[in-house]
């Protein structure tokens, strides 16, 4: 499966959204299938980004969000804005790197201080 990082952005926001929990039974958003969302709620736990649990049955792989981090939050913070978002993710491509996690650590800050004018 391809990953998403348009996805990992809306399931940080429909995580806090949703207030302090122990437990989302499902996370549903309009255009991805379960499959997709779990996978993803999975790239963000191993990314660190929120604690989750597999409850994989024989019939797939099933990972449910409890919380989002420290890490996740601030994440989150720095790719709120749309306009910032879309120009971290444009200069990360235009430069022909690949859009991870990581890249956007690195690059959304300096949009963010370009936005603030510092």
């Amino acid at each position: 499966m391809q990953r998403d990082m348009d996805l990992c952005r809306k399931i940080l926001l429909e995580i806090e959204d949703a207030g302090f929990a122990n437990y989302f039974s499902r996370i549903d958003i309009d255009g991805y299938t379960q499959e997709q969302i779990h996978y993803h709620i999975w790239l963000l736990h191993s990314a660190g980004l929120i604690d989750a649990f597999d409850s994989s049955t024989t019939e797939g792989p099933k990972w449910h969000a409890r919380k989002m981090t420290m890490a996740g939050h601030e994440f989150l913070e720095m790719s709120r804005n749309d306009t910032t978002w879309g120009k971290a993710k444009n200069f990360i491509i235009e430069k022909g790197q690949t859009l991870t996690i990581e890249a956007l650590k690195i690059v959304l800050p300096v949009f963010v201080k370009q936005a603030l004018g510092v």
